[in-house]
């Protein structure tokens, strides 16, 4: 009972002991190994560790190399930063946050709406509406920003078509309601 006990305020607090154990466990590599070498080591050991248990939050593992690198002389500052601000990693970055801002004022709803409109509830023409509304914002953004922009629009096409996903669970164990025959394929409610 105690042992239960034990381990469950040790599991509370799991993140912290990782953070504060990690560092001592793997400080023999700095002194065994040669220097830069096993000061890198160190490092790469140490955020992965933290990356993998999510002791630190992502982001803030993510820019470890800028404190450690410098602080245990592996390369100093003016080498490291410039790395996280590459062309490409602002290209995702811009992409994503306009994908959060497009979701945050309800823009994805008035493109699913609009798609809807368009090309109907056919299956066939509604994935090509939506490959349309893909290769329109692909044109601009990445896609990989496309992607998290379109997963938005896609769920709002699914949720005004089906509603939540509670009432498409219910409407599917129901056989006598007409939606239930779009959902599994048939489309004699749709095709008058």
């Amino acid at each position: 009972m105690e042992i239960s006990v034990l381990s469950k305020k040790l599991w509370c607090i799991h993140k912290q002991l990782i953070l504060l154990f990690t560092p001592l466990v793997f400080l023999p590599l700095l002194f065994t190994l040669p220097e830069k070498e096993g000061k890198c080591l160190y490092v790469v050991v140490l955020m992965a560790t933290f990356w993998c248990t999510e002791a630190l939050p992502l982001a803030v593992t993510a820019m470890l190399p800028v404190c450690l690198f410098p602080t245990l002389g592996i390369l100093p500052s003016k080498k490291v930063c410039p790395q996280y601000f590459l062309e490409t990693n602002f290209l995702f970055l811009s992409g994503l946050v306009m994908a959060s801002s497009i979701e945050e004022w309800g823009l994805h709803r008035r493109i699913a709406l609009k798609v809807l409109s368009i090309v109907g509830v056919k299956p066939a023409w509604l994935i090509m509406g939506m490959m349309m509304t893909s290769s329109f914002l692909s044109m601009w953004l990445s896609n990989t920003a496309t992607t998290a922009m379109m997963l938005p629009i896609a769920n709002a096409i699914l949720e005004s078509l089906f509603g939540d996903l509670e009432t498409l669970k219910e409407k599917c164990k129901s056989k006598d309601d007409p939606e239930v025959d779009i959902i599994n394929g048939t489309f004699a409610a749709f095709s008058s």
